[in-house]
Parts: structure tokens; sequence; C-alpha cells
């Protein structure tokens, strides 16, 4: 991969830009309890990560059962999230203006590829102060099927009339990493509430602690 052929980098939304992944897996965990699974551990809705609803709702009825009412208890937890988002502002993920201004200065586009609905995110972007940092917004759904399949990613790509090896994936999840591995991507992972599984480092061109370090990853890539 040159520097010429690289037209656009995708990010993730939560845990890779904005610093609420913590917040949902907070919520996520206080809802369930409040819908009658009391026990249900603290890390339990880790694997909720960038995942369609489809999917989700199946992982969560093998889980806890066909009376799971995973849809109710969706929505419930993002309006929680909506209001403390709401009261305490947008956390961002250190290194995002550097990493910005870095594509920026070469050339590339900066792209939000994103499990979350497309008005919300951009509306999220625009609390956080960053929503012209951004060429343009991909939400997942506005294809069939989420992360971690490839849809998302192959859609983003079909947007911009570009190929696969022009666009390189920055994730924070196993979910979303998959859905941009799987879609031919590149992809750079930061890892946010859990490391890097095992089964995905080999196919992962860097895994890296923040977005401070995005610039050299991407050097090393495409330069």
């Amino acid at each position: 991969m040159s520097a010429v052929s690289i037209k656009a980098v995708f990010f993730d939304l939560d845990g890779t830009i904005t610093d609420t992944e913590k917040i949902y897996q907070k919520y996520w965990v206080k809802t369930i309890r409040d819908f009658g699974y009391p026990d249900f551990p603290d890390d339990g809705a880790r694997d909720l990560r960038s995942i369609n609803s489809v999917d989700g709702n199946a992982l969560m009825k093998k889980r806890l059962g066909e009376d799971f009412d995973y849809d109710i208890i969706h929505e419930r937890m993002k309006r929680c999230v909506e209001e403390e988002l709401r009261r305490d502002g947008v956390p961002l993920k250190p290194g995002i203006s550097e990493a910005v201004s870095f594509l920026s200065k070469n050339g590339i586009r900066s792209v939000i590829v994103t499990s979350t609905r497309k008005e919300d995110a951009l509306q999220i972007l625009k609390s956080a102060g960053i929503d012209d940092y951004f060429d343009t917004v991909i939400s997942a759904h506005e294809v069939k099927r989420g992360k971690p399949h490839p849809d998302p990613y192959l859609f983003a790509l079909e947007t911009l009339s570009i190929g696969a090896r022009e666009a390189v994936a920055v994730e924070d999840s196993p979910n979303g990493a998959r859905s941009a591995l799987d879609a031919g991507l590149p992809t750079i992972m930061i890892p946010d509430l859990t490391p890097a599984p095992k089964e995905l480092e080999g196919r992962l061109s860097a895994v890296i602690p923040s977005l401070f370090e995005l610039p050299e990853a991407l050097k090393s890539l495409v330069f």
C-alpha cells in the first residue's frame, strides 16, 4: 500500500473516537439487572459491543433465556446513556484531533463507520464539537447486516467508490475488527475494554494503545 493508494480511514465511533463504550457497558448491566436478571455479571455485556440487534438478541436469549426482551432493554439502556451524555457531555478519546489533522494534511478522508444510527451518531459528533472532523458518517443501520458482519464496511467502500486496499479501518472491539477484516480492509485495533483477541492478532495490521500512535501506524502501512 502506497501513500497515493490510501484514500480514507474508517473510524468506529463508540470506544474508538468517543470514550463512551464504558458508559454503554454500565447501563447494559444496570438495565439487564433491573429487568429481572440480578446475577448478570459486570462484564456480561462486553460481547454486545459493536454487534447488530439481530445477533445481539440471539446471543442474549441464548444466555438468559427466550423471555429476554432485547428490544425493550436496549431502548431503555440507550435512553440512560443519552441522559448521561446530555448531562455530562461526550467524552473523547485522546489523540483524535491529532489523528484527523494528520489525515487532512495528507489528503486522506476521515469517515465514521458505526453501529449507531446515523442521526444519533451525527448528534454525538456535534455535541462533542467534532462533527467537522469527518467527511461522512456511515451507519450499520443502512445495510441488512451490521457488525460483526462485513456489510457496513463494504457499504462504506461502495459509498466512497474505493477499493478495500485504498482504506484502513480503526476499531476498538473484536466485533468491529472482524467486520472490517472480513470486508478485506487493513485494520488497526486500539483495544478499549478488552485486549485484542489472540485469534485476530495475525490478521490485524497493527495494535496500538491510543489514537496518538495512529499516524505512525499508518505511515508503516502507506509510506
